[in-house]
């Protein structure tokens, strides 16, 4: 008993080291990285560069961290305990992006072209592609990855009702972060947009719990900040960088509807297709062993 309980410090110790060594580099070595290597960015796809170069230290802060300090891979912090599940990737990135487009084609928001020059698209596709991947899936690690080997540091198998205050934590932090985005402070109503990103980190812990991984909510991630970034981009955005077409700022209500609906609705497709469990995350004998 005692053995299990140092062990389970010693994991959770280490998740916690590593969660502030990251954000060590995020938040002050990536930005003067940043400021040095772009010091005046001048287009649109420099400041959009200038903005991830932290997110690049960010993750390879975890891709070195993980086996420094966690002993274990990247991929097993994403899919503890079992082997990354593609359909876990493929089928919520699709069902999301059929959503999103759908919601742009039937939705009462006015959407134009960008007039965005064949050139310009094409020579940002690539790293737009690349950085906007490595921010989503770098994200997903900070806020919910790590942050549930600090709360269960020997896994769970536990009912996903039993993980609510991993599901409120995960909403709270994901919150604090985008609380400087243009469309939390343009908002009329600062309360929606909260809710909002405070809604998809919650749903988001939620989806990770009833699958064991967070492949899906990776996926997801990336899908829905791909989007913006690359097909429809709206007035005020965060993510500088020319879209294929511009839309109005979608409504705070509209946007917390759509949020609630692709989560339930991949929840209940997952759940459908099998890719769902009773219990919730977990790390196996041999694994709690490694992170010794």
């Amino acid at each position: 008993m005692e053995n299990c309980q140092s062990e389970a410090r010693r994991i959770r110790v280490r998740s916690i080291a590593l969660i502030f060594i990251a954000l060590f580099f995020f938040l002050f070595i990536g930005p003067v990285a940043a400021q040095l290597i772009i010091p005046k960015p001048s287009a649109a796809l420099a400041l959009y560069l200038k903005m991830h170069i932290p997110y690049i230290f960010l993750f390879l802060t975890f891709i070195i961290g993980t086996r420094l300090i966690l002993k274990r891979s990247l991929t097993a912090i994403i899919a503890p305990g079992r082997k990354i599940k593609g359909m876990l990737i493929a089928i919520p990135a699709f069902t999301y992006l059929l959503f999103v487009s759908l919601c742009s084609l039937i939705l009462p928001t006015e959407i134009h072209p960008s007039h965005v020059g064949a050139d310009e698209f094409l020579s940002s596709l690539l790293p737009v592609l690349i950085l906007t991947t490595i921010q989503s899936i770098s994200e997903e690690i900070l806020f919910r990855a790590l942050p549930f080997h600090v709360a269960y540091p020997e896994g769970r198998n536990e009912k996903i009702a039993e993980g609510i205050p991993f599901m409120l934590f995960s909403g709270i932090i994901f919150t604090i972060p985008h609380l400087w985005n243009t469309e939390v402070i343009n908002s009329q109503n600062f309360l929606l947009p909260v809710l909002c990103y405070f809604s998809w980190g919650a749903l988001a812990a939620f989806l990770s719990l009833a699958t064991g991984g967070f492949e899906a909510t990776s996926a997801m991630h990336a899908v829905n900040n791909l989007y913006i970034a690359l097909v429809v981009n709206y007035q005020n955005s965060s993510m500088p960088v020319k879209a294929l077409f511009i839309a109005q700022e979608a409504e705070d209500v509209e946007t917390l509807l759509q949020t609630w609906t692709i989560f339930v609705l991949t929840y209940i497709l997952l759940r459908h297709l099998g890719l769902t469990g009773k219990g919730g995350l977990k790390w196996p004998k041999e694994e709690r062993k490694q992170a010794k």
